[in-house]
């Protein structure tokens, strides 16, 4: 090592290019070093943004999977209505202008799109549960609270997959 130092020593060049290697090499390092945090922050942001597209999809798939085995009743439908609204105004508190994807496929734009999901979820289920207060629960409500579940459904697991979503179409609105 000290052979080294008294060699670029002797040679005045060489030991200014060796000082302004390590310079370099430096603040390549501190560079490098200064933005592993934020680097972290988007890996966070990314991870719990993938995981607030899953609680939406899981609150309607569970919703979807057992209102089939019972009749419902105001409560439960409203009770489901406030869970749906309750995860969009999760997803609608996410910074979502921090994740680094924009695009039409986007994290940011699925989150969107499923916290608009939920609402119009929770809209559907608070009509129908105000037409059961009314009347009852009859093969038509039943069969509107299945409607709107599949529906909903569908898009869901398509925002999930990263699928385009299908425009609606006249034919299957439910009245």
């Amino acid at each position: 090592m000290n052979a080294l130092i008294e060699w670029l020593g002797s040679n005045e060049g060489l030991a200014g290019w060796a000082q302004f290697f390590g310079s370099m090499l430096a603040l390549f390092l501190t560079i490098v070093i200064a933005r592993g945090p934020e680097k972290r922050r988007k890996s966070q942001l990314k991870k719990a943004a993938e995981r607030l597209l899953q609680h939406g999809y899981e609150a309607i798939e569970s919703y979807s999977r057992t209102s089939e085995y019972f009749t419902p009743f105001p409560l439960s439908i409203r009770q489901a209505a406030l869970t749906s609204e309750a995860l969009a105004n999760d997803i609608s508190d996410f910074p979502t202008y921090e994740l680094d994807d924009q695009g039409q496929l986007s994290l940011a734009r699925r989150l969107t799109a499923m916290a608009n999901a939920l609402r119009s979820h929770a809209l559907s289920l608070e009509a129908i549960a105000k037409q059961v207060e009314e009347l009852g629960c009859g093969p038509g409500e039943l069969e509107s609270l299945k409607t709107i579940n599949s529906q909903i459904l569908t898009n869901v697991t398509a925002l999930i997959e990263g699928k385009l979503l299908d425009r609606p179409k006249p034919e299957n609105y439910v009245q």
